[in-house]
C-alpha cells in the first residue's frame, strides 16, 4: 500500500501507514492441557489502529504488506507437579514461525508471566496472518489473575 502525504510546499513525500495492535486476556482462566501447542484466547481489543484484529479466530491478518514486529507476554498458573518447560510460539499461517522455549532442569516453574519471542515477520498484506500459542509439559492455566494481564501486539516497521 503506497501512501503519499503532500507538504505545504506542494511536494509529495512517502508516508509510512499507522498500523498497530495490542490484545490481551485477564483472568479468563484458559486451561491448557499438559504436552499440546493450543491456541491463546484473547479477550478484548486495547489497541486495533485498522480493524485487522480477527476476534473470531484470535488472529492478526494485517492488509498492508511489509515487515511487522511482534511482541508479547503470557500470564501462567502452573499446577502441581510445576512445569519443567515452557514454550510461547509465534505462529504464521498455521504453522509454528518462532518459538521461545524456557527450560529448567533442577528447579520448576511455579506462576508467573512469560514472554513471547519478538521477531520480525513479513507479511504479505492479504492472506498472511499470525497467532500465538502456549504449550507446557504439564497443565496450566493462563489469564487467572487480572492484575497481570497477559498481551499481545504488533505493529508495522516497513511497509514493502
Amino acid at each position: 500500500m503506497a501512501l503519499t502525504q503532500i507538504t505545504g510546499s506542494g511536494i509529495a513525500i512517502g508516508a509510512k501507514p499507522n498500523v498497530a495492535f495490542q490484545v490481551q486476556a485477564t483472568d479468563t482462566d484458559q486451561v491448557i492441557s499438559g504436552g499440546s501447542q493450543t491456541k491463546i484466547q484473547w479477550e478484548s481489543v486495547e489497541l486495533d489502529t485498522s480493524s485487522y484484529w480477527d476476534s473470531t479466530n484470535n488472529r492478526y491478518k494485517p492488509q498492508v504488506a511489509g515487515w511487522y514486529m511482534f511482541f508479547g507476554m503470557v500470564r501462567v498458573n502452573f499446577y502441581s507437579p510445576p512445569a519443567g518447560v515452557v514454550n510461547n510460539l509465534l505462529y504464521k499461517n498455521g504453522s509454528s514461525y518462532q518459538t521461545l522455549q524456557i527450560q529448567m532442569t533442577t528447579d520448576y516453574f511455579t506462576n508467573g508471566n512469560y514472554p513471547f519471542p519478538s521477531v520480525l515477520v513479513l507479511m504479505n498484506g492479504s492472506s498472511d496472518y499470525v497467532e500465538m500459542f502456549f504449550e507446557s509439559d504439564e497443565q496450566v492455566t493462563l489469564h487467572d489473575a487480572a492484575s497481570a494481564p497477559s498481551r499481545f501486539g504488533g505493529f508495522l516497521v516497513h511497509p514493502t
